[in-house]
C-alpha cells in the first residue's frame, strides 16, 4: 500500500480513496476496480461543488412586467435604458422572439416602465438577444444605442432609446452566421462601438458600428457548441461568453487570438449547470462589482467576483408577492440608483414559467431590488 506520509492535506483528501480501497480491490476485475475508483474519485471531486450548495440564498422579486402577449417560450433577453436626469423614468427593452402560433403574429420589442407596466412595442424582427451602450456619436446625445440580435434573418437591429421610447435605426446589419443567437455590445476605450454576435453551432463574429450605422467585419472565431449569453466588461475589456453545456469563458477583446479562459465549468450535481445562458454585470466606478449567471438546469444565478472571477455566491428568486422565478434566459442589471424602488441599483430577469395565484401565464420579467442581494454578499 502506498504510504501517506508527507501528503499535505490536500493531497490527501484525493489520494486517500485510492490507499484505502487499493488492497480490498486486488482481487476484483481491472475493469470492475476502475469503475468503482472513477466512481469514489467522482464523489470527491464534487466536495467543493457541495460545499457551494451552502452558498445559496434567496431573494424575493419587488415587481414584474406584463406578462408576454403570446404562450409559450415567447420572451427572451432584456436590457435597460437609464434615463440619467430621472432615473424613475428609465424604461425596461425586452425581446418578443416568437408568437408560437399560426398565422404568425409580430414579434419585436416590448418597452415597460419600471412598474412593469408595457408602455411601447416596437414590432419587426425576430429579436433574441439584446443590449444597449451611451455614449455613441452616430445617434442623440444622451440616448442609448441597442443592438438586437434577429434568429430568423441572422441579422441586427439597432435601436435608439430616450426618454420618448424607442425607434428603429439603420439599415440591418447582415451577418455571415445561421441560427443566430446571442450579441453584446462593446465601447472600446477609443470610444468606438463593437458588437459580438453569435450562432447556434458555435460560429461567432465581431463587427464594428461606424457612425453612419455601417457594420464592418473585425473576426470571425468559433467556440465548440452552442453559445448565447455575453456581455463585456468595457473598462477591463474582458468578453464574457456561456457556452451553454460546458462553461463560461472569458476572452480578451484586446488579444481576442489569444485562447479564451474557462470562468467555470457546468456539471451534473454541481452548482452551474446546463443551460448557462444570460450574463451581466454589475458594476462601480472603482472597478469593483460582479458577474452575474444564469444556471438554467436549477433556476439559480451565480455571482461571481468581478475582479477575479472567483464564485462567491448564487441565489434564488423564491415566491412571495410574485411567484418563483424558473429557467432564466436572459437577464440584466445596474448599480445606478432608479429612484426611491431601487437606490442600489435592480436585477431583472426572465421568468420562463410565470405563475399567477397558481396558474401558468405567459412569461415575464421579474424585477429585485439590488439591495436585496447585496445585503448577503456583504455578511
Amino acid at each position: 500500500m502506498e504510504s501517506l506520509r508527507g501528503f499535505a492535506t490536500s493531497d490527501l483528501l484525493y489520494r486517500l480513496p485510492y490507499a484505502t480501497f487499493r488492497l480490498s480491490l486486488e482481487p476484483l476485475p481491472i475493469l470492475l476496480k476502475f469503475l468503482l475508483l472513477f466512481q469514489v474519485s467522482a464523489l470527491f471531486a464534487l466536495l467543493p461543488a457541495i460545499a457551494m450548495a451552502d452558498s445559496l440564498f434567496w431573494v424575493v422579486a419587488t415587481a414584474e412586467t406584463e406578462p408576454s402577449p403570446y404562450r409559450g417560450d415567447s420572451v427572451d433577453d432584456v436590457t435597460i435604458w437609464i434615463d440619467d436626469q430621472h432615473p424613475e423614468d428609465s424604461l425596461i427593452l425586452a425581446t418578443l422572439k416568437a408568437s408560437n402560433q399560426k398565422p404568425v403574429k409580430p414579434t419585436g420589442i416590448l418597452v415597460y416602465d419600471l412598474s412593469g407596466k408595457q408602455i411601447q412595442f416596437i414590432p419587426g424582427g425576430t429579436p433574441n438577444n439584446i443590449d444597449i451602450r451611451y455614449g455613441f456619436s452616430g445617434i442623440d446625445a444622451g440616448s442609448g444605442l441597442v443592438a438586437v440580435s434577429n434568429w430568423w434573418s441572422n441579422d441586427v437591429y439597432f435601436y435608439q432609446a430616450d426618454k420618448t421610447g424607442v425607434k428603429r435605426i439603420f439599415d440591418p446589419a447582415p451577418t455571415n452566421l445561421s441560427d443566430l443567437r446571442g450579441i453584446c455590445l462593446h465601447r472600446t476605450q477609443d470610444g468606438d462601438i463593437h458588437y459580438f454576435v453569435f450562432a447556434q453551432n458555435g460560429h461567432s463574429e465581431q463587427y464594428r458600428l461606424d457612425t453612419l450605422g455601417v457594420s464592418h467585419l473585425v473576426r470571425e472565431f468559433k467556440l465548440a457548441t452552442t453559445a448565447e449569453g455575453c456581455v463585456v466588461d468595457d473598462k477591463t475589456g474582458a468578453l464574457y461568453v456561456s457556452e451553454e453545456r460546458k462553461a463560461i469563458w472569458r476572452f480578451s477583446t484586446e488579444n481576442m487570438e489569444n485562447p479564451p479562459i474557462k470562468i467555470f465549468k457546468t456539471s451534473l450535481f454541481g452548482p452551474l449547470r446546463a443551460d448557462v445562458e444570460g450574463l451581466a454585470l454589475y458594476t462601480h466606478p472603482d472597478g469593483s462589482g460582479y458577474l452575474i449567471a444564469s444556471s438554467q438546469g436549477n433556476s439559480t444565478y451565480l455571482i461571481f467576483d468581478r475582479n477575479h472571477n472567483r464564485l462567491i455566491g448564487r441565489f434564488k428568486v423564491k415566491e412571495d408577492t410574485y411567484d418563483t422565478v424558473t429557467g432564466s434566459d436572459g437577464l440584466i442589471t445596474t448599480s445606478r440608483a432608479l429612484g426611491d424602488q431601487y437606490p442600489a441599483g435592480v436585477f431583472i430577469a426572465q421568468d420562463h414559467q410565470n405563475h399567477n395565484d397558481g396558474r401558468l401565464v405567459n412569461q415575464n420579467f421579474k424585477l429585485v431590488d439590488w439591495q436585496n442581494i447585496e445585503v448577503h454578499l456583504t455578511k
